[in-house]
């Protein structure tokens, strides 16, 4: 199977949401920087209405829970991939992937990646993307939208056959 990608910056979002939504520990760490944001938030009205003409001592309690409130919605990983995305001008570009009963190969104008299947480890499949693990934190994204629905079926078989 042969495909031609261009990646978004919308493809290295949901990726590194995916990576991180798939931990159970990611998850809980997230809805508790939500609760704490929650509380955070709360505090700073309570002392808002407490002590009105001084915002020193509320603005701090609404900043912290913005911020975490920011974090457990997943604000600092759609940052963290945009800016990978940005930093690095092969991602822009268009390239070719190749997928076989050997392993993947990647063609990219600058340069070439290939790997065979012994070389991942996992994969985790979104509604939007495959992710192949090299290790426990290093994936290479292939998004569906490349797939026609035949080769996305043929790909899952594969992804079965090799890495289950």
């Amino acid at each position: 199977m042969s495909f031609t990608c261009r990646y978004t910056v919308d493809d290295f979002q949901k990726a590194f949401q995916a990576h991180y939504h798939h931990h159970a520990t990611w998850r809980w760490l997230l809805r508790a920087a939500i609760l704490f944001g929650c509380f955070s938030v709360l505090f700073g009205l309570a002392v808002m209405f407490e002590a009105p003409t001084q915002p020193v001592f509320f603005l701090a309690p609404f900043l912290l829970g913005a911020l975490w409130l920011w974090i457990g919605f997943g604000g600092h990983f759609r940052r963290f991939a945009r800016l990978q995305f940005l930093g690095n001008p092969g991602y822009r570009e268009e390239f070719k992937i190749e997928a076989n009963e050997e392993g993947i190969r990647s063609d990219y104008s600058i340069g070439r990646n290939e790997a065979t299947w012994q070389a991942f480890i996992r994969h985790v499949e979104t509604t939007e993307m495959f992710l192949l693990y090299c290790s426990p934190y290093q994936f290479h994204i292939l998004p569906k939208r490349i797939f026609q629905a035949a080769e996305l079926t043929e790909f899952r078989e594969l992804l079965k056959r090799k890495l289950s």
